[in-house]
């Protein structure tokens, strides 16, 4: 695959719940996770598995995520919460699909019957309780 894909992870206390997350994502060519300066073993469950974190005062959801996104090391971001596992053949089809579109600012995955729509320039995301992966079905125009 030419194009290459870091993780966006948010994370604050998710000890109990994050390696299935983390082994859901183990393929992508990064992991950053941005922690909330996390008081249980998070930090370094993440870094078990590879992962480069960062930590940052968690204010709100979309500045969290905002303040990230620009220090992920590719292009592409995928944007998953630390509760959310990606599907079995998820990898393929973004593979794939990145294979296909080039430069386009975003692409939309469905996935269980949803579709999801964000406008975050080159970002796949996961919403809560349904995975979202990025928005090919809006033009995205960079603020």
């Amino acid at each position: 695959m030419s194009a290459k894909i870091s993780v966006l992870l948010p994370t604050f206390n998710n000890a109990e719940i994050i390696r299935p997350t983390l082994e859901s994502i183990r393929w992508v060519d990064e992991i950053l996770v941005v922690d909330s300066f996390s008081t249980d073993s998070t930090v370094d469950i993440c870094r078990e598995y590879g992962a480069r974190v960062v930590q940052h005062e968690y204010i709100q959801s979309a500045k969290q995520k905002n303040w990230a996104i620009p220090q992920c090391a590719n292009e592409w971001v995928l944007q998953i919460d630390s509760d959310e596992v990606l599907e079995p053949g998820l990898q393929e089809e973004i593979e794939a699909t990145l294979m296909g579109f080039g430069y386009r600012s975003s692409i939309t995955f469905s996935v269980n019957g949803y579709r999801c729509a964000g406008c975050i320039p080159n970002t796949i995301g996961v919403c809560s309780g349904v995975t979202q992966v990025a928005s090919k079905t809006r033009k995205c125009t960079p603020t």
